[in-house]
């Protein structure tokens, strides 16, 4: 029997092949196991979902005394009060990952940490201020298969958007400027990882930014630019692009605007190679090594030696 306590990764049946569940259970552990192997026995454990409340139960009653538990978002949504009730019973230390979900979407009773993925949901988790537990921030990890991504030099701008296109801000005179690559689930990702080499300048302004204004979703757009060595278009409204990129990133626009996207574009197109081009890689590259294996390790570890006895 290991002497490390069990870290384990939980989730439902239901929504586990979603892309914000594969990222923040398999993809995580594989970025972070690494580096907390010699002090966590790092596993993954399927919860019953609320089909019986005994189910539930009996699952909790078989967790491994001291196990620490970082639920996904979906199983944490189905967590009974009567199943962390034996959790805490068994002193198992609970961490619930919000991502993108509404504040109130996952009741605060007995949870030792809630953790936030961005700095804006970080600030609006202090503002509701949860009891118990602690709240503390680990940013979202970018699809761990982007850290291996190869790169290719270009002699002009090559413009994509990589993402969901139905919300995307995609009039037909931007469409005509870029390559749409469809990514909307973890297979679509795989695909296009083999054609974001091919560009060097992501477009990721959204078609309704102020409705994701509400609840605070991670800048992954911008974190798959950063790992493709690519400057980005992007509104500088977006949840925590300020935080990340600086008011002075040379690529921000006002929201969805064609005419203002467009110059940006242009200007982006008449930069490339120039000092300000470079200066807006040099943001990318600070915005990789935030979100580095390194780095997202180390965010876990620091939550982890505070609350874990």
């Amino acid at each position: 029997m290991s002497a490390c306590p069990r870290l384990q990764f939980v989730y439902c049946r239901t929504g586990a092949d979603w892309g914000s569940t594969i990222m923040r259970t398999t993809q995580l552990a594989q970025i972070v196991g690494p580096y907390l192997v010699d002090r966590y026995d790092i596993g993954f454990t399927m919860m019953p979902e609320v089909k019986t409340k005994m189910s539930q139960v009996l699952w909790a009653r078989k967790r491994p005394k001291g196990d620490v538990l970082f639920f996904s978002k979906q199983a944490a949504q189905s967590l009974l009060i009567a199943t962390r009730w034996v959790l805490k019973r068994r002193r198992c230390t609970i961490l619930v990952d919000y991502v993108d979900a509404a504040n109130d979407a996952i009741s605060p009773a007995m949870v030792d940490v809630h953790l936030a993925c961005s700095y804006g949901q970080k600030a609006m988790l202090d503002a509701k201020a949860p009891s118990p537990g602690v709240v503390r921030l680990l940013l979202h990890n970018p699809d761990s298969r982007l850290y291996a991504l190869s790169h290719q030099r270009h002699e002009a701008t090559r413009q994509v958007y990589c993402g969901s296109e139905s919300v995307g801000f995609l009039p037909e005179e931007i469409r005509g400027r870029l390559k749409i690559i469809e990514a909307r689930s973890p297979e679509h990702m795989e695909e296009a990882l083999r054609h974001l080499p091919g560009y060097n300048l992501h477009y990721a302004v959204r078609s309704d930014e102020k409705n994701y204004l509400k609840h605070p979703k991670p800048l992954t757009k911008g974190f798959t630019a950063a790992l493709a060595r690519s400057n980005i278009i992007i509104g500088r409204d977006t949840n925590d692009v300020i935080a990340f990129l600086g008011a002075d990133y040379p690529y921000l626009v006002a929201g969805p605007q064609s005419a203002e996207i467009l110059d940006t574009m242009d200007r982006a197109a008449h930069d490339f190679g120039g000092p300000v081009w470079n200066d807006g890689l040099e943001v990318m590259l600070s915005v990789a090594n935030r979100v580095s294996p390194t780095a997202i390790a180390s965010q876990l570890d620091a939550i982890l030696r505070e609350v874990v006895s």
